[in-house]
């Protein structure tokens, strides 16, 4: 995400997920379909298409419960992965130089991923907050 900040902006995305965790094993799986767009820079291409991009992935996880008997029911949790992400109306202007070359990101591309989380209960909600590097 650092090299591609220099060319769009962060802006929305909507995710689904479909989970799996047999009894009370530690180890589940996971899987996640995600639509988003990043936004153009009115600064240097205001004139840019904002590109879309989607994903479909999966992932295997290891949790940790914290306090089960506590209304939060916090649980750490660890993933791995991977999946495929597809990239749509990407301006020629928003190819990302590197030092191997241009890096377009238009089309499809597959991709691994790891990181850490956390998930809980708040009153009827069941929430969770993750960092995910792809």
């Amino acid at each position: 995400m650092n090299d591609i900040r220099g060319y769009v902006k962060d802006s929305w995305a909507g995710q689904l997920q479909a989970g799996y965790f047999p009894g009370t094993s530690p180890f589940g799986i996971r899987a996640d379909a995600t639509y988003g767009m990043l936004s153009a820079r009115e600064k240097d291409c205001a004139s840019c298409s904002d590109p879309k991009v989607w994903t479909v992935g999966g992932d295997v996880i290891l949790r940790w419960p914290l306090d089960r008997q506590s209304k939060l029911n916090p649980v750490l949790y660890a993933f791995g992965g991977g999946g495929w992400a597809d990239f749509s109306d990407v301006d020629a202007r928003q190819i990302v130089p590197t030092g191997d070359g241009p890096l377009d990101l238009s089309g499809g591309h597959g991709y691994w991923d790891v990181g850490p989380g956390v998930d809980f209960n708040i009153g009827g909600a069941h929430l969770y907050a993750e960092g995910r590097y792809m």
